[in-house]
């Protein structure tokens, strides 16, 4: 019963995050396709009362398509880096609440590499491919909600093992693995923090857009 309560008081916490991230996350993608939409809709309606209201040629066809095109490709990669943002913005949220993962997924990490530390283990992977972290997840919680696996599976295969393994390889040389696990973790709470969490913005899905709209009066400009 004990430890029943005690996966419930984890798990919780999670579960409640997840549903609210899963109604915020969606409603910032659609709010971000909705409004490139509605923008390349406009630049595109004015270019279509330019380009039949003039002569016709072949570089104003070139420039109609090029307008359709842009519009196109602006509102899918904006799509695409909104949903990097929110995908790294729910890790954050999930990350300080999942303790009980960090310490098993380190543990298996510090077991693999102790394993492998005299033969071909290839450090030059993501560390999610030494250890499969959705699996350890799982083990840790039990069933969750498949947004938050998404995006455990995202965080972790952005960690370069390389980068700790030297480290490590000094702890389990002077057989000291739960030193080695301890800094698996402060590393690895250091990178994400460092290299991944506090670099997130949407600063980029702006940049687009502001192109995206720069570009469309460029050439709708050139078709009038």
């Amino acid at each position: 019963m004990e430890q029943l309560q005690g996966l419930l008081d984890d798990k919780l916490p999670l579960l409640k995050e997840a549903g609210k991230f899963s109604v915020s996350a969606t409603f910032k993608i659609a709010r971000t396709v909705v409004l490139f939409s509605f923008i390349n809709l406009v630049l595109i309606a004015y270019g279509i009362y330019f380009f039949f209201n003039n002569d016709y040629s072949h570089i104003r066809l070139a420039m109609f398509l090029g307008l359709l095109l842009i519009a196109v490709a602006a509102t899918i990669y904006g799509g695409i880096k909104m949903y990097h943002y929110v995908m790294i913005d729910g890790a954050r949220i999930y990350y300080d609440k999942m303790g009980d993962f960090k310490a098993k997924y380190a543990t298996k990490v510090i077991d693999k590499f102790s394993l492998g530390i005299d033969k071909n283990l290839d450090l030059n992977q993501p560390i999610n491919k030494i250890v499969n972290s959705v699996e350890v997840f799982t083990d840790a919680y039990g069933k969750v909600p498949k947004v938050m696996l998404k995006v455990l599976n995202f965080l972790y295969g952005k960690i370069p093992m390389a980068d700790f393994a030297s480290e490590i390889r000094l702890y389990l040389v002077n057989n000291e693995k739960d030193k080695a696990k301890d800094y698996l973790i402060s590393e690895t709470d250091r990178f994400f923090k460092e290299t991944i969490f506090d670099q997130n913005s949407t600063r980029t899905v702006y940049i687009i857009l502001m192109l995206n709209i720069l570009l469309g009066l460029v050439l709708l400009f050139l078709l009038k």
